[in-house]
């Protein structure tokens, strides 16, 4: 059975490891709402079969959508290199095809496979059911990699930590997952950091996670600005205390609400260019949930609102810079209040 499902019960990257331990297919079609999933499991693949000393011209990665030139990337297909005959080709399908372009892959995947090895890579098999049913037809792999859930997170990121020589207490890989977002590339990268602040033989706890990962968390942030409507502004400063009694950084707290404004902008104008909620979720590159959610929000903003939330912590930022010290929280609720009615704090 060439079609595999890696779910939340294990490593979602064991599946290809076992599949490349036993020899190279012609064709993969691997898809996952986890850009970093995706992207590990390509890294896999390209390690497996592009040689060391060939990598600068035997791994070609392009994207493909409905703006592409198929003549192009076929040409790229059926290319052969006399010094290495197997060139790994990636093709990322981020977006809406055209029927044509689909009919092209099809018919490109019914022929017998040549020297190159292809991957195509995409958040949803949306766009290629077509190219599914051939690739396993071929012989080729079919992965879809999952990991759902909390106690799926927290299992892989035990492993994590164990595979990095770390060493925590009982329910420490918990209050990680708990303190991130659902990613598990965000995950990834708190070990990382995690793995590099570590002395050897110290055994993580809460404090080190208060310490590096620390309260100023998207999560936290996500909240405070899904409380920052109308009709919702008891809620909204109530979350702000909680934050800044936490040890909240108002310079960093500024900056990661101006990050969240700026995606609910972009998604906005992807809506506004005609993009489907679906397609401009995907246009993003954030994790899948927090995609979605940002989409079906900012279909209820206005570009005027967007830009003062915008234009008004800009304004923020500098006057706490530039300001007498203690006035932080009072100047964080005016700016809040300010946005909340659309009205443009003074320069």
């Amino acid at each position: 059975m060439a079609t595999r499902r890696q779910g939340a019960a294990g490593d979602p990257l064991a599946g290809l490891q076992a599949d490349l331990a036993r020899g190279l297919r012609p064709f993969y079609l691997i898809t996952s709402e986890s850009d970093w999933l995706r992207r590990e499991a390509i890294a896999l693949l390209r390690e497996a079969s592009v040689p060391a000393a060939s990598r600068n011209f035997s791994y070609e990665e392009r994207t493909l959508d409905s703006f592409s030139d198929w003549s192009a990337v076929e040409v790229l297909l059926r290319s052969y290199s006399f010094f290495d005959p197997r060139k790994l080709i990636v093709l990322e399908v981020p977006r809406k095809l055209s029927d044509a372009l689909r009919a092209s892959l099809a018919r490109f995947l019914e022929e017998t496979p040549g020297q190159n090895i292809l991957c195509l890579s995409a958040p949803t098999l949306e766009q290629l059911v077509a190219a599914k049913n051939r690739i396993a037809k071929q012989g080729g792999l079919v992965l879809k990699l999952e990991m759902d859930g909390e106690a799926a997170l927290t299992a892989w990121a035990t492993r994590r930590l164990q595979a990095a020589g770390l060493e925590f207490e009982r329910d420490f890989p918990a209050q990680l997952v708990g303190a991130l977002p659902p990613d598990p590339g965000e995950l990834a990268s708190e070990i990382e950091k995690l793995r590099l602040a570590s002395p050897l033989g110290h055994r993580l706890g809460q404090a080190d996670l208060e310490r590096l990962v620390g309260y100023q968390r998207a999560e936290d942030v996500w909240r405070l600005a899904e409380l920052l409507r109308p009709e919702r502004e008891r809620e909204a400063l109530a979350c702000l205390e909680r934050l800044l009694a936490a040890g909240g950084d108002p310079p960093a707290l500024i900056g990661a609400l101006s990050y969240t404004f700026t995606q609910l902008l972009r998604a906005h104008l992807l809506l506004a260019a005609g993009r489907s909620p679906g397609a401009a979720a995907a246009a993003l590159g954030l994790w899948p949930e927090r995609a979605r959610e940002l989409v079906a929000r900012a279909q209820g903003l206005s570009r005027r609102e967007l830009l003062t939330w915008l234009l008004n912590l800009q304004k923020l930022d500098a006057r706490l810079k530039r300001g007498p010290g203690g006035r932080d929280r009072q100047l964080l609720e005016t700016a809040i209040l300010a946005s909340l009615r659309g009205q443009a704090l003074r320069a």
